[in-house]
């Protein structure tokens, strides 16, 4: 079995990952923090994180990425940023710095998020 974390503040965002990334073989997680992202990561060892950039709380998505990163058992997981804010530069780098292997701006192509997933999973 295949485990996806998906972490967004929005429980709508999380069902129409999980309904757009649905195939046999995969589960899904929901985490809707960065400090649950980084404990289901903990106790789960998801094989892919969608991770959303701006959440509520003490640790944004930034934040949560560098947690997961900074830990052994978790550190090499693969991570996708989403994003709603505007494109910009410095997000996306500053979510690769902070881990991210990927940046993808909301609203999605479903098919390339899709691929996207798919590569990181192959």
């Amino acid at each position: 079995m295949t485990k996806i974390l998906i972490v967004d503040d929005q429980r709508d965002i999380c069902r129409l990952l999980e309904v757009v990334l649905a195939q046999p073989g995969r589960t899904f997680l929901q985490a809707q923090s960065g400090e649950e992202a980084v404990a289901l990561a903990l106790a789960e060892s998801p094989d892919l994180i969608l991770m959303d950039l701006m959440m509520p709380g003490k640790l944004d998505g930034f934040g949560a990425m560098q947690a997961i990163r900074a830990n052994e058992k978790i550190h090499q997981c693969p991570m996708i940023a989403m994003t709603a804010r505007m494109l910009d530069a410095s997000d996306e780098q500053r979510a690769l710095e902070c881990g991210a292997q990927a940046y993808v701006r909301k609203p999605f192509l479903i098919r390339d998020l899709q691929d996207l997933v798919k590569n990181f999973l192959e």
